[in-house]
């Protein structure tokens, strides 16, 4: 097989029997448009309806989040009927979070969308729609939209801009296998955010049920907790936290002389860096006092806390990890509002009243959840290897520095 033959482009070195094409080519695509906001004409959105597409509705994958559609009626919907959507459209948003890419797909339809998100319709017996939404996730149209967003905290794209926006094209048949070979990574990404979200699903139901029935009891008391009558393990006791722990502040450490050594340092929102001192010995328990308030993290060797936070000084004999995960379930992040200064009051956490097991049983419902908490890691750590793998299997094959074989030879051009 003869070596591959690059040319250089305005994109970039693309193989020499691809092409490069605008999006408004006329071979490319039938219209490029965007939406409108129904209230900018007098309309209104309605509880059910036809489905109204916006930024949010998008996650960061192109899968849409359809409990955040909005809704308009059928009438409203024939006024914007430049933005009716189509199956196989590709979404771009344009304004707010750039770069945002979707596909319609006939389970959203009949659906609309404002001005902020680009309908592009391709001419899908020159260009296959799955191939330009890979492409236009590729590293070239990012570096483009990085561009746009250094010149304005509000940056936008123009429809100008997207019509003139070039992509790779290789011939129909490679664009189709590119889109298989990346809509297989895609599809294990989503079935193991599936898997994490069932797993959280469990982790949460199980802190609810352990950290407030136990394990095993059979005998019961009714308590108040949070104002509400809970039934606890009749063995329990009820205390406030602050008998358990006291929330110490923090120590300012500027970014600039954190010297990397081998002790993680922690901001309100976790790691924010490494240093060579540690000033709390692990294992301990943080807590977000500014920023990210009452978010809870734990750390497992000695670490420095940062004054966005606060750290546990533990007053009793109590298993460390099972009062991380009580800490957890309290939602903290509610007692920001509390106080008149934005931040969370130590005060406000020392007087929450808890239900509290003996050492033993702690020991037990920490396990428990630590184990259900190991496997969210573990199906968090493949999806980051996924999102590796499709990363490098973009820059490969978008720029065909990787080619199936039997294209290696060349190919009648798509456009």
């Amino acid at each position: 097989m003869s070596k591959q033959k690059f040319k250089q482009t305005e994109i970039g070195e693309i193989p020499e029997d691809w092409e490069i094409a605008s999006l408004g080519n006329e071979q490319v695509s039938t219209l490029i448009t965007k939406g409108t906001t129904p209230t900018s004409f007098g309309l209104k959105y309605v509880d059910e309806g036809i489905n109204f597409i916006k930024i949010e509705s998008i996650d960061g994958n192109g899968s849409f989040l359809q409990y955040k559609f909005t809704h308009i009626d059928e009438e409203t919907n024939k006024k914007l009927k430049r933005s009716i959507l189509q199956e196989d459209d590709v979404l771009f948003s344009i304004a707010g979070a750039l770069g945002t890419v979707a596909l319609v797909n006939r389970q959203i339809l009949p659906a609309n969308t404002n001005q902020a998100l680009a309908i592009i319709r391709l001419k899908k017996e020159k260009i296959l729609p799955q191939y330009v939404l890979y492409a236009l996730n590729s590293f070239y149209v990012k570096k483009i939209i990085k561009k746009e967003e250094s010149k304005s905290a509000q940056a936008n794209l123009s429809l100008t801009q997207i019509n003139k926006l070039k992509i790779p094209v290789p011939s129909f048949l490679e664009q189709q296998r590119i889109a298989s070979v990346l809509s297989c990574v895609d599809s294990a990404i989503q079935q193991t955010d599936e898997v994490i979200e069932q797993a959280r699903t469990l982790k949460k139901g199980l802190m609810q049920e352990l950290l407030t029935r136990g394990i095993g009891h059979k005998k019961f008391k009714k308590v108040m907790l949070e104002k509400k009558k809970v039934e606890i393990p009749e063995s329990w006791e009820i205390c406030q936290l602050g008998n358990l722990l006291k929330l110490e502040y923090g120590k300012a450490l500027k970014g600039e002389k954190r010297n990397g050594g081998s002790f993680p340092v922690y901001g309100s929102n976790g790691i924010v860096g490494y240093h060579d001192l540690a000033i709390v010995k692990g294992p301990g328990i943080l807590i977000g006092r500014k920023g990210s308030v009452g978010a809870v993290h734990y750390a497992q060797s000695d670490f420095w806390p940062i004054d966005t936070t606060y750290y546990a000084s533990i007053k009793q004999e109590v298993n460390v990890k099972w009062l991380y995960y009580l800490l957890s379930s309290l939602r903290l992040e509610y007692l920001n509002d509390l106080g008149n200064v934005p931040g969370l009051n130590r005060n406000h956490v020392h007087e929450k009243i808890v239900p509290k097991p003996g050492v033993q049983e702690q020991e037990r419902i920490s396990q428990i959840l630590s184990s259900a908490e190991s496997k969210i890691d573990s199906d968090l750590e493949k999806r980051s290897q996924l999102e590796r793998l499709k990363k490098g299997l973009m820059q490969d094959l978008l720029t065909g520095r990787v080619r199936f074989p039997e294209f290696m030879k060349g190919s009648k051009h798509a456009v």
